[in-house]
């Protein structure tokens, strides 16, 4: 019976436990979109000399959460009250890391890389360090092709380097779903060693009123950091920065490129299903230029065309644009190739 009664009691503490953890969770977790509310999300990794260096963004959906809150709740249970609320600042050093997974596809450089972070899914964007077989030290790229209006900029002077990422990602507003759109913006680290890992983010939105969204409408989230760097004797400061804005695109159902020759004559014309337009397009001869038309249909149902010029320069390749919007409702950035044809 003594037996029973200590069970008993044990279960009790555990349900007590269980009711406080989530009291306390709760607000945190509205806090990660609030606070990512689109305004500026400074990790605290890298004050000191060394240590991780952020890298750029793993872009998702839905929050990751990657919190140890039993272990928060087992050192902290007694010193909080039903009254207390948490920040992220309480949280920090219960923060966990989700290492990637790399496949180098016998390169190693990080263009040819396929990175993914196990048990999620997300947008890849972000630089990370690589050696050649020389020990060159070189700012790769893991760019997925949801990222839109790619700008990286890398600055190196005497007293450090920078680096800013910054782009874009269009997602297409649910029809009569009265729903926002958001994203979480998760900070992405390289260890020394070459690891990467990622962190819980802070989340941005476009809150869908009564009124339609428009495709004007945007939104910016951005993440910085620095760390210091001891080379040679000299303390060396390195930046980085990501910024990413969400912007709405309209469900892409049709796209067409028209041909036209000097005198704004058709001379060849081809549509077709997002999904189906070609990696390449070759030009009839006396091709001028390429007018590529996109039609798109909003959530109540209004249809509208964009419409993009794209002239024959002379000046060897030159690629077209194209969107199709995936399931999950983001649009898929398509490059075409064109090859034009001598008069």
């Amino acid at each position: 019976m003594a037996g029973n009664r200590q069970l008993i009691q044990q279960n009790r503490k555990k349900r007590a436990y269980t009711k406080l953890a989530y009291r306390l969770y709760l607000p945190i977790m509205a806090a990660a979109v609030q606070l990512g509310g689109c305004s500026l999300a400074v990790p605290e990794a890298g004050s000191e000399v060394g240590g991780d260096r952020l890298i750029g963004a793993f872009i998702t959906q839905e929050y990751l959460d990657l919190y140890d809150m039993e272990s928060f709740f087992q050192d902290h249970a007694r010193q909080l009250t039903g009254k207390t609320q948490l920040s992220h600042t309480d949280l920090a050093g219960y923060q966990t890391k989700l290492f990637a997974s790399v496949q180098k596809n016998n390169s190693d450089s990080p263009f040819d890389w396929k990175v993914t972070f196990p048990g999620t899914e997300g947008i890849c964007f972000f630089s990370p360090l690589w050696q050649d077989e020389y020990g060159g030290e070189y700012q790769g790229s893991v760019f997925d092709p949801m990222i839109c209006e790619v700008d990286k900029v890398l600055h190196t002077t005497d007293e450090g380097e920078s680096l800013e990422l910054k782009g874009t990602i269009y997602q297409t507003p649910k029809a009569g779903s009265g729903e926002g759109l958001r994203f979480y913006l998760n900070p992405v680290y390289q260890t020394p060693q070459g690891d990467i890992y990622l962190t819980s983010g802070t989340g941005c939105s476009v809150r869908q009123a009564d009124h339609e969204i428009s495709e004007q409408e945007q939104m910016t989230s951005s993440l910085a950091d620095e760390r210091k760097l001891k080379e040679n004797g000299k303390i060396k400061t390195e930046k980085s920065s990501v910024t990413v804005k969400l912007g709405v695109m309209y469900e892409v159902v049709k796209v067409t490129f028209c041909q036209m020759d000097a005198g704004h004559q058709v001379l060849k014309e081809e549509t077709y299903d997002p999904k189906d337009v070609p990696d390449q397009l070759d030009t009839q001869p006396g091709t001028a230029y390429i007018l590529s038309e996109t039609e798109k249909i909003s959530p109540s149902g209004k249809r509208m065309v964009t419409r993009e010029v794209y002239e024959n320069r002379g000046e060897g390749a030159d690629q077209l644009e194209s969107f199709q919007t995936m399931e999950n409702g983001v649009a898929l950035r398509r490059e075409i190739a064109v090859k034009w044809k001598d008069s």
